[in-house]
C-alpha cells in the first residue's frame, strides 16, 4: 500500500468513527428527554431565572423553588424579587401574591395551555403541543428544541438542555425576542 495513503486512511477512519459517534449522540437528545418525561414522577429543584431582551440586556431576575408531582400537580415558589406562590392540582391553578395577600384561581388547562410548565407536569403528552427536534450539544448538555404547534402560543421556541439527571436548563424564546 502507498505510504502516503496510510495516514489518509487512518485520518479517514478516525474521522468516520468520531462523526458516527456525534450523530449517535445527537439522536439521543429527544430519546433522553422522552425517557425523563415518561419516567419522572416527582422532583424538586431550586431555580434561577433571567429574562433578557432581544439585545441580551437583562430585564428581570428571579429565583425560587419548584416542587412537582405528576400528573399535573406543582408548587412554584418565587422568592425574589417578589414572593409569589403558584399551585396546581391538575385541574385548578392558584396564584397567590404574598405581599398583596391576594389569590386568583383559574382552570389550569385554560390558563396554561401549552405553557412550558405543562410539559414538565406530565398533564399532557409533549408531542400533543410541540414539535420536537434535536438541537445539538453545548455546555455539556444535549439540547432539544420544541416548537409550539399552536400559533397562538406566547413562545416561538423552547430549548431544553438535557443532562444525566434530566432537564438541566430551559430557555424560552418569546415572540417579542425576549429570552427567559
Amino acid at each position: 500500500m502507498n505510504s502516503g495513503l496510510k495516514p489518509f486512511l487512518l485520518y479517514f477512519v478516525l474521522f468516520s468513527l468520531l462523526f458516527s459517534s456525534m450523530v449517535a449522540q445527537a439522536g439521543q437528545s429527544v430519546e433522553r428527554l422522552d425517557r425523563f418525561l415518561r419516567d419522572v414522577h416527582s422532583f424538586s429543584a431550586y431555580f434561577g431565572q433571567v429574562v433578557t431582551d432581544a439585545d441580551g440586556h437583562v430585564l428581570q431576575t428571579a429565583s425560587g423553588r419548584v416542587d412537582l408531582a405528576r400528573p399535573g400537580r406543582f408548587r412554584w415558589d418565587y422568592n425574589e424579587p417578589f414572593h409569589q406562590i403558584i399551585l396546581a392540582d391538575g385541574q385548578s391553578l392558584w396564584v397567590y401574591d404574598v405581599d398583596l395577600e391576594q389569590v386568583m384561581v383559574r382552570n389550569m388547562d385554560e390558563t396554561l395551555g401549552a405553557a412550558p410548565i405543562m410539559l414538565l407536569s406530565g398533564h399532557r403528552s409533549v408531542s400533543e403541543d410541540f414539535t420536537l427536534r434535536e438541537a445539538g450539544t453545548r455546555e455539556g448538555l444535549d439540547w432539544v428544541a420544541l416548537e409550539p404547534k399552536n400559533d397562538q402560543s406566547d413562545f416561538g421556541e423552547i430549548e431544553l438542555g438535557v443532562g444525566e439527571e434530566g432537564i438541566d436548563t430551559m430557555i424560552l424564546h418569546d415572540r417579542l425576542g425576549q429570552k427567559t
